[in-house]
């Protein structure tokens, strides 16, 4: 994704060809993230990766071979050609952050510029939400992740082409060494992601993952001889287009990625940069090749401003979307004008050096820690607050990081399937929770509060709902499996009690704008398939639940008691942090949400009619936690705070509070207080 002007094939000179891929590749990443309808744009990043890995390979394997090849020059060049426009972009982020947006979210911008700067915000973002989640969108630098890879493949590239020049017999063959080493990366990176949806989301960010794209273009840099005619130039060009076409038209987010179907991307690439093919005089058209100049400094300033969009609420009509996308080509060009070219010019004469830019870094790292204390700049812009916005907006600080969920399990995690087991207490009395992360939030309640004589083991899938045949959309969950590994779990008959715990609203009664649930599926032999309409979604349901309830029947005609939680009232997608920068910008506190508690009945009607009936035919018992949480209005406070860090999962203080009992007749099937 380095500057464009390293657009250059093995002999040094520019490539038309290769500038223009970084048009396509810039253009798709962004009409994507603007929301176009090309919905497989995402592969923009793998044109980048491919594009990248032929550059480098071809620098270090000429300088290896003349013998003027020093490690030190390499990582300058790369350093110079990313860091100044990644800079520029990162203070005005910081600059954002200071002066503009809510401490909270300005807390989140400091620490992943810090991320940025220091080239691991793969990692961070790695074990933090999904790219594709909903989540992901208000992280202001989610796409310095790809440079965070590509400068990691840098630091180590050069020592393994270094070890193989040291070894005649690799140095002589190291192309085969190079598709060899692509071909074991892929299938590596294949195998790992097909394992959960952990995997798939730490595959997704990692480089060891991702290198078998950088490596592919290292194959085509160290090919050994040309194509031959123009008639097989172009016959490979057209290849690689359809296959770049096909993955931006026809590829989505509902796909696994990175998966086998990546490859489609990576070898369009390749194979069009193996051609070569200058002589098609398409590649020179004029806007093409300006945006592939353009296209580093673009890419680095799109997403903050789709960011900066949607946190005010700005990207709800199609002209704002306009406006922004032509703003982030603007940005680009101005990025690439004073910035790229300016510090090009400076290091040609010299005036640049390695300690001007680390006193640079150095500053914005030094913006970033002094901001990182979210508690110290609200205190700072939020003076002359009104005492009761500011405990507002402390309590929502608070409760908005509030859970610990698995992490609170006092004997170590394990896999379950494509969940997690946790065990709590060695007692005699077995007691079974299966679910998903309403379920997992209740394991800090027990793990200093399960009475001696039972032990509590908690299976759990994140985002999976507990039904037999339907699964998630999105890649990686593997729901169906693991509930039907659960299921069989609860049949051993080494459990007295099972307890059914899952967010069955929002797998059950869809909402306002979609009377059928977006977020589930219909597993099959093919994969899962989601429901097209409310009739087939209904259909669906009536399987699963037959089938949830004899599975359940069988399990109570043994005389093992089972439990069903129905759902409990929530506040939806309103989380802590949007209330605390709701608070924050207006002038007044704004309170908690307040919900009926019968209007709540009545958009769960579907699940708990459902659910109600399907326990009474297994001889089940059902819990209703709504009339313990509140009487006839919610007002979403425990004890003086917000109950809830998100839209449906209790804050951790909330679900230990010894006196917060709501589900422990279900569980520990104890006497509601």
């Amino acid at each position: 994704m380095e500057a464009a002007q390293h657009s250059s094939g093995a002999a040094g000179r520019f490539r038309a060809d290769i500038n223009a891929l970084r048009a396509i590749a810039v253009i798709s990443v962004v009409a994507y993230h603007f929301g176009l309808p090309l919905y497989g744009g995402y592969v923009g990043v793998d044109i980048f990766f491919v594009i990248s890995g032929f550059l480098m390979t071809g620098i270090v394997d000429r300088g290896l071979t003349t013998g003027n090849f020093s490690i030190l020059q390499f990582l300058r060049a790369r350093y110079f050609r990313i860091v100044p426009a990644l800079l520029a972009m990162l203070l005005a982020v910081v600059a954002v952050g200071l002066l503009i947006v809510d401490p909270l979210t300005a807390e989140q911008m400091f620490m992943n510029s810090l991320y940025s700067l220091l080239f691991v915000s793969n990692m961070a973002y790695g074990f933090q939400n999904s790219y594709f989640a909903g989540a992901s969108d208000s992280n202001w630098l989610l796409h310095t992740w790809s440079l965070s890879v590509e400068w990691q493949f840098y630091l180590l590239f050069p020592f393994v082409m270094i070890a193989m020049k040291r070894m005649p017999v690799l140095w002589k063959r190291r192309f085969s060494v190079f598709l060899i080493s692509t071909v074991l990366l892929f299938a590596f990176c294949v195998v790992f992601c097909m394992q959960s949806r952990q995997f798939l989301q730490v595959g997704f960010f990692f480089l060891p993952t991702r290198a078998w794209e950088l490596t592919a273009g290292g194959c085509i840099a160290l090919l050994p001889r040309d194509i031959g005619s123009n008639t097989i130039r172009n016959l490979l060009t057209g290849i690689g287009l359809c296959l770049l076409a096909v993955s931006v038209f026809a590829f989505d987010t509902q796909m696994a990625w990175p998966s086998a179907l990546t490859l489609l991307p990576v070898m369009g690439t390749a194979l069009i940069i193996a051609a070569a093919s200058n002589h098609l005089n398409f590649w020179n058209f004029k806007p093409a090749q300006t945006l592939g100049l353009w296209s580093y400094s673009i890419y680095l300033w799109h997403w903050p401003i789709i960011v900066f969009l949607k946190y005010f609420d700005l990207a709800n009509s199609y002209a704002m979307l306009a406006g922004g996308f032509s703003l982030s080509i603007a940005a680009g060009a101005a990025s690439y004008g004073l910035v790229e070219q300016r510090m090009r010019q400076l290091i040609e004469k010299r005036r640049l050096t390695l300690a001007s830019l680390g006193l640079a870094l150095a500053c914005c790292a030094a913006f970033a820690i002094a901001g990182a204390s979210t508690s110290q700049l609200e205190k700072v812009r939020t003076a002359g607050a009104s005492p009761a916005k500011y405990q507002e907006l402390v309590a929502l600080r608070e409760v908005s990081s509030d859970w610990k969920g698995g992490a609170a399990c006092p004997t170590p995690l394990t896999a379950f399937d494509a969940g997690k087991r946790c065990t709590i207490g060695q007692g005699e009395r077995k007691i079974l929770v299966i679910g998903d992360s309403h379920a997992e939030q209740y394991i800090a309640r027990y793990a200093n509060q399960t009475p001696p004589e039972t032990q509590l083991t908690f299976l759990y899938n994140v985002g999976c709902p507990p039904l037999p045949g339907m699964g998630r959309n999105q890649p990686g969950m593997h729901c169906a499996s693991f509930t039907k590994a659960a299921l069989e779990e609860a049949a051993t008959g080494a459990y007295n009690h099972i307890v059914l715990i899952a967010a069955w609203r929002i797998y059950l009664d869809g909402s306002l704008d979609s009377p059928v649930p977006k977020e589930v599926c219909v597993q099959s032999g093919t994969g899962c398939s989601p429901v097209k309409d409310k009739a087939e979604f209904e259909s669906a349901v009536s399987k699963s639940l037959t089938d949830l309830g004899m599975a359940l029947r069988s399990l109570t005609a043994k005389d093992i008691t089972v439990s069903v939680v129905l759902p409990y009232p929530e506040m939806r997608d309103v989380t802590a942090a949007d209330l605390y920068k709701q608070a924050f910008l207006s002038r007044e506190p704004v309170g908690l949400p307040i919900l009926d508690l019968a209007d709540y009945d009545a958009s769960v009607g579907f699940s708990r009619d459902a659910l109600t009936q399907m326990a009474t035919s297994a001889n089940a018992n059902l819990f209703d936690p709504g009339p313990a949480l509140c009487s006839s209005k919610c007002t979403f406070v425990w004890k003086n705070r917000p109950m809830f860090k998100d839209g449906h999962h209790f804050a951790n203080s909330v679900v230990t509070d010894p006196s917060f009992t709501l589900v422990d007749p279900a569980i520990l099937q104890t006497e509601r207080e």
